[in-house]
């Protein structure tokens, strides 16, 4: 897996990524810095991770560390973070209530569906070949969306 992270941060630092990412990373720190708003911010600019950047992970891994590629369905509510990327995403995020506040990021094609409700607070980043549809459904939440233009 150390080989598939180099990898990913060598091509990450092509693109111009900050001097938090070093080689020898392993999954959970490169994930613990998509996380950060400065991570969500710039993986939306450059629309990276693609999901061909992803294939040589376990599934299951990513998931751990809130990353579903090609995702088709519900996610759970099991944190307040979600990645999607992916051409095959159809995913559906149900935010609610006051606990934390819920981060959306949509990458690489993925088609998100977001229902906050309960007065939930919602960060929502696009890239610009993702989309997201947001339901407000009880007209309590706040939401937050940025898309990227590039």
């Amino acid at each position: 897996m150390s080989e598939i992270c180099n990898e990913i941060t060598a091509k990450a630092m092509r693109l111009g990524a900050c001097g938090r990412l070093r080689e020898g990373m392993d999954l959970t720190g490169l994930a613990s810095l998509l996380h950060t708003p400065q991570g969500r911010e710039w993986a939306t600019v450059h629309d990276f991770p693609k999901v061909s950047d992803l294939l040589d992970f376990d599934r299951a891994d990513l998931v751990l560390h809130r990353i579903f590629p090609d995702f088709a369905g519900e996610a759970d509510n099991k944190g307040s973070d979600w990645v999607f990327t992916g051409p095959d995403t159809e995913a559906t995020v149900k935010a609610s209530g006051t606990d934390a506040l819920h981060h959306i990021t949509a990458l690489d094609g993925a088609s998100v569906r977001v229902e906050a409700s309960g007065h939930a607070v919602v960060s929502v980043e696009v890239s610009a070949t993702a989309r997201v549809d947001i339901v407000n459904t009880d007209k309590t939440a706040i939401i937050s969306c940025h898309r990227s233009v590039n």
